[in-house]
């Protein structure tokens, strides 16, 4: 499965990304409370 394989490296920046902005959202928020 190349694709998988692809993806797998991918996956790990993006998820990191998403976290990343979900993680900084979640502070944002409780500062501005």
């Amino acid at each position: 499965m190349e694709y998988f394989h692809y993806v797998s490296t991918l996956d790990y920046i993006l998820l990191g990304f998403i976290a990343l902005l979900v993680f900084w959202n979640l502070v944002e928020a409780n500062i501005h409370r």
